[in-house]
């Protein structure tokens, strides 16, 4: 299973717990773990009618595997923070066609204005079923790697370059002051 999930025991041996989480993921809404008759796992979405042999989590999970690397090789979580608030945004575009609606047996059902799909199960469960196990996975991710949780972003300016920024400033504005009084004697030397 470490395998499938794109890592390597002994290299990725701090990312172990990883696996362990995926294999304790929670299945997605309308989806059911059973065994056939020669006693492989598969799942089972009751909704779609989709079987599969992989977990329906086991994407995620890989890039929660690949989002581990990005934080390592690039010295913080700001990558990985920025793609998972693209998801969200992209999440939260594509919900906003669908209206909760009611038939005529006043029964709620979901309707997608763009596409003409309806459905009586809430389409936001499944994706954010999924995006809040991303979001769950980095907030551990960031409890195991507390330096690079506290890494500023490299295009942040550090607190020393802010500071130096600031004396820059007050430097400049009183060059300014300086300047402004010397015009207002001239005015008056003039006058």
């Amino acid at each position: 299973y470490i395998k499938d999930l794109r890592m390597d025991p002994v290299k990725d041996a701090d990312m172990l717990w990883i696996a362990e989480e995926a294999l304790q993921a929670q299945l997605p809404p309308n989806w059911e773990q059973h065994t056939d008759d020669e006693g492989r796992i598969y799942y089972h979405n009751q909704a779609t009618g989709e079987s599969r042999w992989e977990h329906p989590m086991d994407d995620a999970f890989r890039d929660v595997v690949e989002y581990y690397r990005e934080v390592v090789r690039d010295g913080g979580f700001w990558y990985v923070e920025d793609k998972i608030a693209a998801l969200e945004d992209k999440i939260r575009a594509d919900l906003a066609d669908w209206m909760e609606l009611y038939d005529s047996q006043a029964e709620k059902f979901y309707y997608n204005q763009r596409t003409g799909e309806s459905t009586f199960d809430d389409p936001r469960v499944a994706v954010y079923h999924n995006l809040y196990a991303r979001i769950k996975m980095v907030g551990e991710m960031r409890k195991r790697l507390p330096l690079l949780a506290r890494a500023p972003r490299p295009d942040m300016p550090n607190p020393e370059e802010l500071e130096l920024q600031r004396k820059q400033q007050s430097e400049h504005e009183k060059i300014l002051r300086v300047v402004l009084r010397l015009q207002a004697a001239a005015r008056a030397l003039i006058a």
